[in-house]
Order: structure tokens, then C-alpha cells, then sequence
């Protein structure tokens, strides 16, 4: 840039002004959030110079992050996911992946999408109900996966027990531990967790935090109500994030 007359100033000969855009800005060009669904459909295919098999960062949970990115502070991105049922389609193209992606990375990505959801209370009960709480898809994930979405459940139900009795009640809770959690008569018989390799005290393990998790909820609904002052709705985007571990609300401060 060069200083002319005037106190004004004028770009040099071959010289290009260039300005810096958010990823969120740039989605509508190349046919907004519907474009990235895709991505989801590929997790496994090879990634290019890795082989097959080998150990390196989850490529769901780097494509379910990079959802989160986009819908942080961008009404237009969430209120297009929500419009598309993105977050059903997610979990179903999840369920039809390989069980190796189901590790505390996507665990920890998907709880980053909920809270980047904050200001669409419908897309966050979205996010919940088909990816956060769809046990369906957790099933075959490893033991310590599935005690931290256990852990995360009751947090949830300690703390939001309206909103999980709609989306996760008691019904549902024995649902799934009588799905996936059963109690066996022996290690041969062992089918449900983990694809079948989860032993006989991390079932219980995973038992007790769920009945403690429908417990809460009875017991939130035995409780008295609040006074009317009390008992204002709060935007689920406010009540949510306050049950994410710290790493997580780490990850969601972009």
C-alpha cells in the first residue's frame, strides 16, 4: 500500500486486498449444512496415507466437531440442521459405521455439539435424542465409553429431570437396561454391552448408574413444585452446558 496525497492511500501495482472468512460464512456457497452431512456416510473409508485399522484421531468425531463449529454462534446453520432433521440423520448414519468409532472422542464431540446448539432449544433435544442418548448406538462402544455416558445420563436427570423424562424417561431407562445391560446367567451367554466384551461387574456398573439416573427422576417427580417464580422456563441452552465435564466445555470455547 502506498501513501498518496490527501492522507489517502492506494494499493500498489499487482497488489490484492484479501479479508479473512468464518467456516460459518462460507457453508452457504457450497449448499450450506446439508453439504457436510455426507462426510458422515464416508467414516470408513480409508483416510488417505493411513491404512485401515490403524490408531490415529476418530474421523466421527472430527466430522461431528466440525458440525460444531459451524453451528456455534450461527442462527442460520442451526435453524438449517433443525429443518433438515440433521441430527436423526447423524445418528442413523452412525448406527451404520463401524463400532470402532464409538470412543470417548465422539462421546466428548457430540457433548461439544449440544452445547454449540445453544439457542435452539429443539435442535439441542435433537442432539440428546439421537445421538446423546440413543443407547442403540452405544451399545457396541467399549466399557469406559459407556460408564461416561452413564455418568453424563445422571447428570443430566439430577439436574433436568423434566426435560429427560420427556426425552429419557423411567420406561425408557428400564428399556435399555433390560436391551443391552441384563443380568446373564453366564459369560457364554454375555451378548449385550460391548458387543458382547463387557464383563459381568461392568454390566452392573452400568445398571446401577442407569437405575440411579430412573431414581432421580422418581424422585423429582414425587417432589413438591417449585413456587411459581421458580418454575419459569429456562432456555434449554442456558440449563445445558452446566452438566458438561470441563474438558468438554474446554473444547466448545472456540
Amino acid at each position: 500500500v502506498a501513501q498518496i496525497g490527501g492522507g489517502g492511500a492506494a494499493l500498489l501495482e499487482r497488489t490484492q486486498m484479501c479479508h479473512s472468512v468464518a467456516l460459518a460464512g462460507l457453508l452457504p456457497c457450497i449448499g450450506g449444512v446439508a453439504a457436510l452431512l455426507p462426510l458422515a456416510a464416508q467414516l470408513d473409508l480409508p483416510a488417505s496415507g493411513t491404512a485401515a485399522g490403524e490408531p490415529g484421531t476418530s474421523r466421527a468425531a472430527a466430522v461431528i466437531s466440525l458440525f460444531a463449529v459451524v453451528l456455534h454462534n450461527s442462527p442460520s446453520n442451526r435453524q438449517a440442521m433443525y429443518q433438515l432433521q440433521g441430527t436423526a440423520l447423524l445418528g442413523w448414519l452412525l448406527q451404520q459405521r463401524s463400532a470402532a468409532h464409538l470412543g470417548l472422542d465422539l462421546l466428548a464431540a457430540i457433548e461439544q455439539l449440544l452445547h454449540a446448539t445453544g439457542g435452539h432449544g429443539d435442535l439441542q433435544r435433537g442432539v440428546l435424542a439421537a445421538l446423546l442418548l440413543d443407547y442403540r448406538l452405544w451399545a457396541a462402544a467399549p466399557p469406559p465409553v459407556q460408564l461416561s455416558l452413564a455418568a453424563l445420563t445422571l447428570r443430566l436427570c439430577q439436574g433436568e429431570p423434566e426435560l429427560m423424562q420427556q426425552l429419557f424417561g423411567v420406561p425408557r431407562i428400564t428399556d435399555v437396561i433390560r436391551a443391552h445391560y441384563s443380568v446373564v446367567s453366564s459369560p457364554e451367554s454375555l451378548v449385550p454391552a460391548a458387543g458382547g466384551s463387557a464383563t459381568p461387574e461392568e454390566l452392573q456398573q452400568q445398571r446401577a448408574a442407569l437405575l440411579e439416573a430412573a431414581a432421580a427422576l422418581v424422585q423429582a417427580a414425587a417432589a413438591p413444585p417449585p413456587p411459581a417464580a421458580d418454575h419459569e422456563e429456562r432456555p434449554l441452552s442456558v440449563a445445558l452446558p452446566r452438566y458438561l465435564s470441563a474438558d468438554v466445555q474446554a473444547m466448545a470455547s472456540f
